[in-house]
This record gives structure tokens, sequence and C-alpha cells, in this order.
């Protein structure tokens, strides 16, 4: 998950890992997902990776409309464990960074949960 996490930081790589439905993007959603103790590393370089992920504008719409990625990151932001402080600061990055798409913006302020509106 380290070398997804760094692989998501360069521009020509944000498009295609989002789009990569059963590599790149399940296996960062499990990780996100993962709640072991022992997984809390893998979930902080899942954050990451999901967090580099939204800041391309073209991912952005698609993130929020995906119930996995969204509920994915909406827990992580509500985490209260301080254990868990990165990988909620690096969701609340991401929910920020989505949230930057207008459409995206309008569906968040009306409290809407994706899916096209």
């Amino acid at each position: 998950l380290a070398v997804l996490w760094n692989l998501s930081a360069a521009a020509a790589n944000k498009g295609p890992m989002w789009q990569d439905e059963r590599g790149a993007r399940a296996a960062l959603l499990a990780a996100a997902t993962a709640t072991a103790a022992r997984s809390r590393q893998a979930r902080e370089y899942a954050f990451g990776a999901l967090r580099n992920l939204a800041g391309e504008a073209e991912n952005r719409r698609a993130m929020w409309e995906d119930e996995a990625t969204r509920a994915a990151l909406v827990a992580a932001a509500r985490a209260e464990d301080p254990e868990d402080a990165a990988s909620r600061r690096r969701a609340l990055r991401a929910l920020c960074s989505v949230a930057c798409e207008a459409a995206v913006a309008a569906e968040v302020w009306r409290g809407g949960g994706g899916g096209g509106g």
C-alpha cells in the first residue's frame, strides 16, 4: 500500500488508479475499511492515496458518487480514536478536495449522499 500511496502522488497516475476498480481502487478501499488495530498503517496509506486521487479534478465527482469510497471517507473523518488521527486527517483532506467540485459541493451542502443528484 505504501507503493500505491507513492504512485498516487504522480499526476499521470491519478486517473488510471481511480479507474482501476478491481486493482488499485479495490486494494485502497479494502485497506481503508479494515478495522483491526494491526491494519492502522495500511489505512493511513490508503487514505493518503485516496487523498492524492481526490486532487485530480476528473476523479472528484466519481469518488463522491462511489458509495464505498464516500462511506469510507466519511467514516474515517468521523473517527474519534486518537490512534487513527492520521487517517482522519487524510480522509478530511480527501473530502475537502472532493467538495471542490461544484456539483459535489452542492450535494454536500444539501446533505446528499451522492448518486447523481
